[in-house]
């Protein structure tokens, strides 16, 4: 016989309304270039009172926004750590010349983004006659990356790298090279994505 499910008392509707609410409201702002921290929404109490439920209310369009860590400009995929004042005529025009949903046009986004570091990690390409470095690394990173991605999907390895660019993630050549730094970085970005440490540990073995 299957199992009843458990009827929510009038404070866990509440909450779960407002946790639908704020979900909806993430995403809003994040199709209009913003990443959002993915600790705004606060763990779910043992016991859920008016004062849990008030927190959530206060959890506004304009304070997700305000908690944005960056703005990724839509159309050329650049990362700034604060958005113009236009970014809603922005985010308008983007999707009005963008013949796909907003799913597919956030999935384009994540690929300048993507991209974007790509092209930050190709300066791992030493010139090995001039510096006398026979290395690759680039390869051993970019190799990283696409594991990833096969993994997390194009949207969740985009966020998870934006977030790493915020906090100074994305190492110069001189300090990718330090085999000890790059590993500690690759794994800080790679616990953005809630990874544990048996899956972080197989995509080291790459770096090896």
């Amino acid at each position: 016989m299957p199992r009843r499910r458990k009827k929510l008392t009038p404070n866990q509707q509440a909450y779960k309304k407002q946790i639908t609410r704020i979900k909806r409201a993430i995403q809003r702002t994040e199709s209009q270039g913003f990443t959002i921290p993915y600790n705004i929404i606060p763990e779910t109490p043992k016991r859920i009172t008016a004062k849990s439920i008030s927190t959530l209310k206060s959890i506004t369009p304009a304070s997700i926004r305000a908690s944005a860590v960056e703005y990724t400009n839509p159309f050329t995929g650049e990362i700034l750590t604060k958005a113009p004042k236009n970014y809603s005529r922005i985010a308008k025009e983007y999707y009005a010349q963008s013949s796909s949903s907003p799913v597919a046009s956030r999935k384009e986004l994540s690929i300048n983004i993507i991209d974007n570091y790509r092209e930050h990690i190709s300066g791992y390409k030493y010139n090995t006659k001039r510096n006398k470095i026979n290395t690759d690394i680039y390869d051993e990173v970019n190799n990283w990356l696409n594991n990833l991605i096969s993994q997390k999907g194009e949207i969740e390895v985009a966020q998870m790298l934006n977030i790493g660019y915020q906090e100074g993630q994305w190492l110069s050549p001189s300090e990718a090279y330090d085999e000890l730094k790059l590993t500690k970085s690759l794994n800080t970005m790679m616990k953005y994505l809630g990874m544990d440490d048996s899956e972080i540990s197989k995509l080291n073995q790459l770096l090896e």
